[in-house]
């Protein structure tokens, strides 16, 4: 069969997550048309040389350079929507030239067909309010639910019970059960028996901008720190490594170099992106946890697995790598077997 997968770009954790899920789809034989835009399409095009790629422009980012900002995000809202539409009319048009048979949408909410089976993967299906106001969750809530008309099923990369995710994608009001699929964690990340010889593993991650923030907080710190540090800055468009003393620096890791030290490292320290958290626990690491301020969902899962005991999480203006990685050493780490290949098997079960 014929597939277009499409992918939300902001930031990396959209593309990596759905890697997998791609990789399978090619196993078995089926053809694959990936539809993304900037660092998630470099990294796609790097990771899957044989596939067809299309250059799709994302939705508005409401971004600056240090935080997501939420006023801007109300003022892009109209935009998006508008972007969402003009996405849909592109879509309908790339179904009629290219024939595809099924469409899936990592959080891309143009990307369905009336005429052909078309389901959404991901996680957030209520959006995360600031000082969780019920009334601006039930609206979010409301936007994701009126697309379940569109899609098939809302594929959900979390386990329904002993989850990860939290209330981005559990206890819904306005979903329809049937609709939603929950598959268990999929990520690029499987449990491995290495010897752990990395003290720290930090990746730099999400919009320019921002990701350049977070690299000139982290980097003067970690010159303080003792024990061998790998440093991930997350830009697939250079290459390179540097080391000096005991810090090594690449400007982009391929998925399985990534996974290979972070399964190597005694500690993970990272934004808390949901994909991030996918593959930590499916590694059974600990991390210290640095949401984008103001991105609410990173933030609410950092809160959530802190006061759950997993994880030790940090405001970024109040980091200081010394102290707070002496503080990650009280918690437990999200306890449970995440069997990735079952999992994406489930997914494989229900998109073809």
């Amino acid at each position: 069969m014929k597939y277009l997968y499409a992918i939300c770009s902001w930031g990396l954790g959209h593309a990596t997550r759905s890697l997998p899920i791609i990789n399978a789809l090619i196993q078995k034989g089926h053809e694959v048309t990936i539809a993304a835009s900037d660092r998630s399409l470099q990294f796609l095009q790097q990771e899957l040389p044989n596939c067809e790629f299309i250059n799709f422009p994302d939705y508005p980012k409401p971004y600056t350079t240090t935080h997501f900002f939420r006023a801007k995000f109300a003022v892009y809202l109209p935009a998006i929507i508008n972007s969402i539409n003009n996405e849909k009319k592109r879509v309908d048009k790339l179904v009629e030239n290219k024939k595809f048979d099924r469409i899936i949408s990592d959080h891309r909410y143009g990307f369905f067909h009336k005429n052909i089976p078309s389901y959404f993967f991901g996680h957030q299906l209520r959006f995360i309010m600031p000082s969780r106001s019920k009334l601006l969750e039930k609206i979010g809530e409301k936007f994701n639910a009126n697309y379940q008309k569109k899609f098939e099923y809302f594929i959900i990369p979390d386990y329904e019970k002993k989850n990860l995710a939290g209330d981005l994608c559990h206890n819904l009001n306005l979903f329809e059960k049937e609709k939603l699929k929950y598959v268990g964690i999929i990520c690029m990340a499987e449990k491995q028996k290495k010897r752990e010889k990395i003290d720290y593993f930090i990746s730099l991650s999400g919009v320019e901008g921002q990701r350049k923030s977070f690299e000139n907080l982290i980097m003067p710190q970690i010159k303080k720190l003792e024990g061998k540090i790998v440093v991930s800055l997350g830009k697939p468009e250079e290459k390179g490594i540097t080391s000096k003393d005991n810090i090594t620096i690449y400007q982009h890791l391929s998925s399985e170099e990534q996974i290979s030290i972070m399964a190597e490292s005694k500690l993970i320290i990272a934004r808390s992106g949901y994909t991030t958290m996918m593959e930590v626990a499916s590694l059974g690491k600990n991390a210290l946890y640095i949401p984008y301020k103001g991105q609410t969902e990173q933030e609410y899962l950092a809160e959530h697995h802190e006061k759950l005991g997993n994880y030790y999480s940090v405001n970024q203006r109040e980091l200081n790598l010394e102290r707070d990685i002496g503080l990650t050493s009280s918690f437990k780490s999200f306890r449970r077997d995440c069997d990735i290949k079952k999992n994406i098997k489930n997914v494989l079960k229900i998109v073809t």
